[in-house]
């Protein structure tokens, strides 16, 4: 949101709303609320963030966030009742991902002309109270600012596949999630930037009016083709009870931790949605802001965690999705400034309709492997193509560990067996196949040094008809062993004795293969 000193007198919100507001008004009281007599506790300064549908003033120590009385097709808190109701429920919700941020809801009581957070007698309004954190720690603002670490995406990624795994699933019974619901929820973008405005200023230009009706018709055909996946999907448990608005302005490093704030508790349709709905959100702010490396990185280590393939097939439904949920939102809050459009300041990034109209265009795929014993760097260099490319890393220590869950654990060089070894290529080149499929260029990050192995997926690429090349890492016994015996927290388990039989069994590039050859 934005920073600013809200008025006094009558505000007429556009898009289906009208709310009169009067002296005694919220928006009365949020001017009002700006005092530290309001407060209970030393107030260090004072600030009001403003969002299309909340106000959050800032005090040093602690926030609180208060509804606006707003009604939308996607949100009503119309009367006191309704934003009470919701601001319990947002305490519920986000102390899943920020139990330390956010602490309990509170009365505002008293009167607008003298107002009380907490105090006796009857509430005239609540606000949901929570730890004040630095504005600038926020991701929207740290990206442009100081930048994001790729530890620190890691480190968001792990945070919202474990959210995820443990997140409530949809029952079956449950109106939510389905395909249809799926469509109206993307065209309902579409009609709300379609609405009818009251000034000239507001209104579409010819070129915003082209890009949303080709976005419009894209929407419905990608929507067409990916309808089997939805259902799939929501049937086999990927549909759950997420966070719901997980772009970069609701992210936030405190101390050495990545925390995930400001879900979504007014619309049960805007909740249980696709884990990879709410992965795409994310994805697209990071790409907004020119780290589409940084997307990527999101989402394979996402993957890691998860080994939601599947997801991919709606990954660019998703994607444009979010983008076009942004525009709507920034139309949103232009639509209630009474300023003109040309006086309001124009984001630095691009557009989020051009950004939509981005995201719908196809990658071109392609399948590379990596070449290469235990250490020699295959992983490091197969997660910086991914980034760079947009492609997807599939990584064969994680999928080994995952075709071995629920066997003996003890046996570890069990798990490099030639019988496993067998088991787990043959998993990544069905795992390779579908996602060439899904239109996703391709790394896998293996040793493949066997020639029988290379030339399986060397045919796959020729099947798909797509460019193959192999990823050669190479580096010197003793650094091998070295980098090996450092190893701790990785998914390779592979130990300097593994590597001494990778040695002996490793067959060397054929001519054909050093044509491919990176």
């Amino acid at each position: 949101g934005k920073s600013s000193r809200v008025g006094r007198g009558a505000t007429k919100f556009t898009n289906n709303l009208t709310v009169p507001m009067n002296s005694t008004s919220t928006l009365f009281l949020i001017e009002t609320l700006l005092d530290p007599a309001a407060f209970d506790h030393p107030v260090d300064s004072l600030r009001l963030v403003e969002t299309h549908i909340s106000w959050v003033v800032l005090t040093g120590k602690y926030a609180y966030k208060i509804k606006k009385p707003v009604r939308f097709d996607f949100v009503d808190y119309s009367t006191l009742q309704r934003r009470r109701h919701f601001c319990e429920l947002e305490l519920q919700l986000n102390q899943r991902l920020a139990p330390d941020v956010y602490l309990q809801v509170v009365p505002i009581t008293g009167t607008a002309e003298q107002p009380r957070i907490g105090g006796n007698g009857p509430a005239i309004e609540y606000a949901v109270k929570m730890f004040e954190f630095q504005q600038r720690d926020i991701f929207a603002q740290r990206i442009d600012q100081v930048g994001i670490a790729p530890a620190e995406i890691d480190q968001l990624a792990t945070a919202i596949a474990r959210f995820h795994q443990i997140a409530r699933p949809l029952s079956m019974e449950s109106p939510y999630g389905s395909p249809e619901s799926v469509l109206l929820e993307a065209i309902k973008n579409f009609d709300a930037m379609r609405c009818p405005t009251e000034h000239d200023e507001s209104a579409l230009t010819p070129r915003q009016g082209k890009l949303l009706d080709q976005l419009h018709l894209w929407t419905i055909r990608e929507f067409n083709r990916c309808r089997p996946i939805f259902e799939f999907r929501r049937d086999s448990g990927a549909t759950r009870l997420c966070h719901g608005d997980m772009h970069l302005g609701n992210i936030v490093r405190i101390g050495d931790q990545v925390e995930i704030f400001d879900g979504i508790e007014f619309n049960p349709s805007l909740q249980w949605i696709d884990c990879f709905n709410e992965l795409a959100f994310p994805m697209m702010d990071l790409v907004h802001h020119g780290r589409s490396d940084l997307a990527y990185r999101l989402l394979n280590v996402y993957l890691d965690e998860t080994g939601d393939y599947g997801g991919l097939g709606v990954l660019q439904y998703y994607l444009v999705y979010r983008a076009m949920v942004r525009a709507k939102v920034e139309w949103l809050r232009r639509q209630q400034s009474a300023a003109p459009r040309s006086d309001l300041p124009q984001p630095p990034e691009k557009p989020f309709l051009d950004l939509a109209y981005e995201l719908q265009r196809a990658a071109t795929p392609f399948l590379f492997i990596t070449h290469g014993l235990s250490g020699s760097g295959k992983t490091t260099r197969a997660l910086g193509l991914a980034e760079r490319h947009g492609a997807i890393r599939i990584r064969s220590d994680v999928e080994r560990h995952r075709l071995y869950l629920g066997r003996d654990e003890k046996a570890i060089h069990q798990k490099y067996s030639r019988e496993m070894n067998q088991a787990v290529y043959g998993h990544l080149l069905r795992l390779s196949s579908r996602i060439l499929r899904y239109g996703f260029p391709v790394i896998v990050d293996a040793t493949f040094l066997s020639r029988k192995s290379r030339r399986l997926f060397m045919k796959l690429a020729d099947c798909v008809g797509v460019k193959f090349g192999i990823v050669d890492c190479q580096a010197p016994t003793e650094v091998l062993a070295e980098r090996i015996r450092r190893r701790h927290g990785d998914a390779s388990e592979a130990t300097v004795d593994v590597l001494q039989q990778q040695i002996r069994s490793q067959q060397p590039l054929t001519e054909e293969e050093q044509t491919c050859r990176v």
